[in-house]
């Protein structure tokens, strides 16, 4: 049986928390600019980057400021962005993977990363000013329809690797539909505390999974979202495809 370990689909952990520690820890820095310019001036302030970056769950934290600075998280998510977030939703298009595995509802506004192959296809949303993820796969794996198969694919040894960025998790709630898994976790990070969700629903061949997490002030944005994503996630399981 593959495991969680063997797919990178929660590489929206590592994109997240580099983000936050870029953009909500570090004082902004103003950009001295050259007195001239040449036709063609060889800046190294922005890497280059692949269409699909190599980004990992496990990112190497210590480069990234002082590895013992607290995180400072957004405050409470207000009324006003949670109908922003519904309105853009409404009007947003139909997102469709570049395998054509699968489609789900759009979130407009969030920065959206998609990468993978038939086998392990998956998109991640983050927001920064949100402080928050949304990540979406469709992974074949053997293990049928049963949720106590999912159970065991998400054992502790794997959960320990999808959740090593963070100082600490902790699993607080479980619930079995029977059809679907649903694990809700406390993380800490830096002393900040986040919420997380892993959503798992196995078809057969496939089974997906979704994780959201959101900061630890805003539990009703993590009920939101899965309300938006979730049940919009359609799987076309004869269509064979590569991400262009």
């Amino acid at each position: 049986m593959l495991t969680p370990k063997r797919y990178r689909i929660w590489a929206g952990i590592g994109f997240l928390v580099l983000s936050i520690m870029g953009g909500l820890s570090l004082p902004a820095r103003a950009i001295q600019v050259p007195p001239t310019y040449t036709p063609y001036p060889t800046y190294t302030l922005y890497p280059t980057y692949t269409p699909y970056p190599t980004y990992t769950p496990f990112p190497t934290i210590a480069s990234a400021g002082t590895p013992d600075a607290r995180v400072t998280l957004p405050p409470p998510i207000t009324d006003d962005q949670m109908e922003g977030i519904v309105r853009e939703w409404r009007i947003g298009s139909r997102y469709i993977h570049g395998t054509g595995v699968f489609s789900m509802t759009d979130l407009p506004g969030w920065d959206r990363q998609q990468r993978g192959v038939v086998e392990e296809a998956y998109v991640v949303y983050s927001n920064i000013l949100l402080a928050s993820f949304v990540e979406v796969g469709v992974v074949e794996w053997s293990g049928g329809s049963s949720t106590d198969a999912a159970r065991d694919w998400f054992n502790e040894e794997a959960l320990a690797e999808i959740w090593s960025v963070y100082d600490s998790f902790k699993e607080v709630n479980s619930e079995n539909s029977g059809d679907t898994l649903t694990l809700d976790y406390l993380l800490m990070f830096r002393q900040a505390p986040f919420l997380g969700e892993v959503y798992l629903h196995p078809l057969g061949n496939q089974i997906v999974v979704v994780t959201i997490v959101v900061p630890a002030n805003s539990p009703r944005l993590i009920t939101l979202l899965h309300k938006l994503i979730i049940p919009t996630i359609l799987v076309n399981e004869e269509f064979e495809g590569e991400v262009a």
